[in-house]
């Protein structure tokens, strides 16, 4: 009996230790501290202009999901670099790659900080990890001054910047293209916008056509007119010239199909995208004649045909998701798509047309 029990004891605490065993060989990678395993995204932060950050900068960097236009994103990971010295900046997000989902849409995202003041920013989505984007992303963040306030209409003293671009007003909206990027921003009725809005009334153009002007002026972050979220705007401090013989020229031209075309303006608006919210966008495929995006609450699907510059959209359907922001951008869109007859590539931009009417302009993010 002492032999039995004693055999049956042996053959339990031999189960035991089989049973840690198999435990340890499913349990995730671990470093010689007993931390998870992780990967890493990299990439630099940089900017255009030709300034210099001060030693008291700081350089926020995150890697986020921003899979759900109905949430805030998710930070997965996070960096804050002091004292980062000057451009381009490199970083290093070390996330767990358990947390990633290859359904879902991951970017990074940053801002300089410096003086106490909010400097640069990101104002595109750099797409990473999933959907055929890699683990790298190199950041060109805009500039955003704080300044007390424009100068008074009139006079030339001015902490803006030399820009050209093409200005177009249209419904009470003006929008400016920058040349140097092509990026497109509302203008603010500040400084010398009332000169500038005059020599374009008075210039023969026909309203909402585009302008080539040039213009001291400065992007600063402004509320919405939602009041929900803040979004870049171009202050126009002075008011220089305005020329109808020239424009922008882009020395490239992105292709219509296999292109991700992001959705800056629409029925003569600038759209912008809250923070941590997807965009607004579609994807024509190169293979076939479908088209598919996210129209600001829903995905959305259908069919296109494109002879020469003609272009129209077809039995298109989306998902049937309600959200409490972005559906009288959706309904637009769609609307739009359903009633664009033309289109017309500049550069980086799409523009969608009905006969000779600008429905909407789009981005070119990443070819």
């Amino acid at each position: 009996m002492k032999v039995e029990r004693f055999l049956l004891l042996f053959f339990m605490a031999g189960l035991a230790v089989g049973c840690q065993q198999q435990d340890k060989a499913v349990t995730p990678a671990a470093s010689a501290e007993g931390s998870p395993s992780t990967d890493s995204v990299t990439g630099t932060v940089s900017y255009r202009e030709r300034m210099a950050l001060s030693p008291d900068a700081i350089v926020e960097v995150s890697l986020q999901d921003v899979s759900r236009a109905d949430a805030p994103a998710i930070v997965l990971a996070h960096q804050e670099i002091s004292n980062p010295g000057q451009v381009p900046i490199p970083f290093r997000l070390k996330y767990d790659p358990a947390t990633i989902d290859e359904r879902m849409t991951y970017s990074v995202k940053a801002k300089i900080i410096d003086r106490g003041e909010l400097a640069f920013i990101s104002d595109t989505i750099a797409p990473v990890l999933t959907r055929g984007a890699g683990n790298e992303a190199e950041l060109l963040l805009v500039r955003v001054q704080h300044a007390a306030g424009p100068p008074a209409p009139g006079h030339g003293d001015s902490t803006g910047m030399e820009l050209e671009g093409m200005f177009r007003y249209m419904a009470d909206a003006a929008l400016f293209r920058d040349c140097r990027n092509g990026k497109t921003y509302p203008v603010s009725m500040e400084g010398q916008y009332a000169e500038l809005e005059s020599a374009y009334l008075n210039s023969g153009i026909e309203p909402g056509s585009e302008v080539l002007i040039h213009i001291q002026g400065r992007l600063l972050e402004r509320e919405s007119m939602d009041g929900n979220t803040n979004i870049i705007m171009l202050i126009p401090d002075s008011f220089n010239s305005l020329d109808p013989d020239n424009s922008c020229a882009p020395t490239t031209h992105a292709e219509l199909t296999g292109t991700y075309w992001r959705l800056n303006e629409l029925n003569g608006k600038a759209v912008t995208t809250a923070e941590g919210a997807r965009e607004v966008h579609m994807v024509l495929a190169s293979g076939d004649s479908g088209v598919k995006g996210f129209a600001g609450c829903n995905n959305f699907f259908g069919q296109f045909e494109t002879v020469d510059d003609a272009l129209s959209f077809s039995a298109m359907g989306s998902t049937m998701m309600a959200c409490p922001d972005g559906m009288d951008i959706e309904q637009d869109f769609l609307t739009a798509l359903g009633a664009t007859t033309r289109y017309r590539i500049s550069g980086l931009f799409l523009e969608l047309y009905a006969d000779n009417q600008l429905l909407a302009r789009l981005e070119a993010v990443y070819l």
